[in-house]
């Protein structure tokens, strides 16, 4: 994924995979500045039994004014196969802290 988004030259890094970024936002202990980036998404692909479970979706907070790119997004995948379950809107903690660094 990192290679296809480099592809469209804009900057990529990835949250330390050797960690949990919900544990590091609960215990304050984040090791990036989200504040330094433009976009922040994490992915997570659904796998379940039940056909409710399985696909893809995205989260944002319900302040988003717009979700024109996440539903892009979706729509991609989608196009490749994934269940499309839209997107959604949540107070989760990783996205809250990314969302109220900037």
């Amino acid at each position: 994924m990192v290679e296809l988004l480099k592809a469209y030259k804009v900057s990529v890094d990835v949250y330390p995979q050797s960690r949990n970024c919900y544990a590091d936002v609960r215990n304050g202990c984040v090791q990036v500045n989200m504040g330094d980036y433009d976009y922040v998404f994490e992915v997570h692909f659904n796998s379940a039994s039940s056909s409710q479970a399985n696909g893809t979706e995205i989260w944002v907070t319900p302040v988003e004014a717009t979700v024109v790119v996440e539903r892009e997004i979706v729509n991609r995948l989608s196009a490749v196969g994934f269940q499309n379950r839209g997107v959604k809107k949540e107070y989760f903690a990783v996205i809250s802290f990314a969302k109220n660094k900037g």
